[in-house]
This record gives structure tokens, C-alpha cells and sequence, in this order.
């Protein structure tokens, strides 16, 4: 953690970014006072989505409604996803198509 004058930040804005970028954070000061924070994008990324689900829970709890235990959630997904083709199945698959195309170059002569 740095805290450093907007002036400076300005001046110096590259070597800065880097800094930031390579995951520090960076208190601006100005009069005396901090006025900013620049951190790391994911950083940020992170405290977006921690407001949102924050959110989430507040809107769950003022409606009454019940929160679904991540064990159905992902049984529910599983039971939704298709079956996933072996490899034997892929090849009948891709060895159809030729044949029909062969079969009708056969048939056109």
C-alpha cells in the first residue's frame, strides 16, 4: 500500500499503473486528506460482485424467500446437462456423414 499526492500520481501515471497492475493498491492524497483509491481491476471485480450478491441476500430476505442448498442446485444442472458421447459414439457419428456422401456419389455416377 502507497499513499501518495495526486500531483505525483499524475506526473508519474505509468509507473504507477504498473504498480497498481501488479496487484498493490494505491491511496491518493490531496490537501491533507485521502480522495482516492486505485486498485487492481480484479480487485474491483471482486467488490462489484460481493455488492451484488449483498444485494441478492437483502432482496431474498425482505421477500421471504428461501435460499436452495447448493446440493440441488447442481443436481438439478446434472440431471439437465445431456449425455456427454463417448468416443465410440462420436466416431459412429462422423463415419455416417461420409458414408452418405459416398454412397451418393456411387449413386449420381
Amino acid at each position: 500500500m502507497k499513499r501518495i499526492l495526486t500531483t505525483t500520481f499524475a506526473r508519474d501515471l505509468e509507473d504507477y499503473l504498473t504498480t497498481v497492475a501488479n496487484g498493490e493498491h494505491i491511496f491518493l492524497h490531496r490537501h491533507g486528506k485521502d480522495v482516492a483509491v486505485v486498485i487492481p481491476f480484479e480487485m474491483w471485480e471482486d467488490w462489484i460482485d460481493s455488492q451484488d450478491a449483498d444485494r441478492a441476500i437483502a432482496e431474498m430476505e425482505a421477500s421471504g424467500e428461501k435460499p436452495i442448498p447448493w446440493e440441488e442446485v447442481k443436481a438439478r444442472l446434472d440431471a439437465a446437462k445431456p449425455e456427454r458421447p463417448t468416443m465410440k459414439t462420436r466416431k459412429k457419428r462422423q463415419a455416417v456423414p461420409h458414408i452418405q456422401k459416398a454412397s451418393a456419389r456411387v449413386h449420381a455416377l
